[in-house]
């Protein structure tokens, strides 16, 4: 079978292989915390300010082959329109695994950032993960920022939506925010720890 994602990936590939030893590939981060891999510390992106060069692109056929072996990415990039771009940023060898990272934008300026691990081995898609969704669409508006801390990859998200339509006396604006920790498992799973969440609900009156 053909390699389905490293040979189209025109990115920096950084090096996070490690010695084939137990004190090398597990590391704690606290007592009782799941294991993280190590040295395979997460790509971190200033996502304010993410504009991949345009040679990291994929193609329609790139793109085919990226979402065929996942469900979640099919529904996202199966109709993939000349005004959407899907760009592969960069690859993390890991001890047994890889890490692909995967930026969309749709035609209405919705932003995503996935994190797919690979088996290099069986060529074959282990988990794919949305960690990153930002820009605004209708009444939606969203803003992320990522933090490294250590092997540790904090995402802090704000989202705000608008409904204007369903009142005609007032405008309802829902603020959530969360913050999640990310980490590499040795087996290749992103782990995801909710770390903080919050709801605010106002009301505006349009009369």
């Amino acid at each position: 079978m053909r390699h389905l994602f490293l040979p189209i990936v025109a990115a920096v590939v950084v090096s996070c292989d490690q010695p084939a030893t137990t004190s090398s590939t597990v590391t704690e981060a606290r007592p009782g915390a799941e294991p993280v891999a190590a040295a395979c510390a997460l790509p971190v992106y200033d996502l304010a300010h993410l504009q991949p060069p345009a040679t990291r692109r994929l193609d329609s056929v790139q793109v085919v082959r990226l979402y065929a072996q996942d469900a979640g990415l099919r529904g996202v990039l199966e109709h993939y329109y000349p005004e959407e771009h899907v760009y592969a940023l960069d690859t993390v060898r890991c001890a047994g695994f890889a890490l692909l990272t995967v930026y969309h934008v749709d035609e209405s300026g919705h932003h995503d950032l996935y994190y797919i691990t690979l088996d290099p081995v069986v060529q074959r898609v282990r988990q794919v993960k949305l960690v990153a969704a930002w820009g605004s669409d209708g009444g939606w508006r969203g803003e992320t920022t990522m933090q490294r801390r250590g092997q540790r990859l904090r995402v802090r998200a704000v989202d705000e939506i608008v409904d204007e339509a369903s009142h005609d006396a007032y405008t309802t604006r829902t603020t959530e925010s969360f913050t999640v920790d990310y980490h590499l498992s040795p087996a290749g799973q992103l782990v995801q720890t909710r770390i903080d969440s919050s709801r605010r609900i106002v009301h505006t009156n349009t009369k």
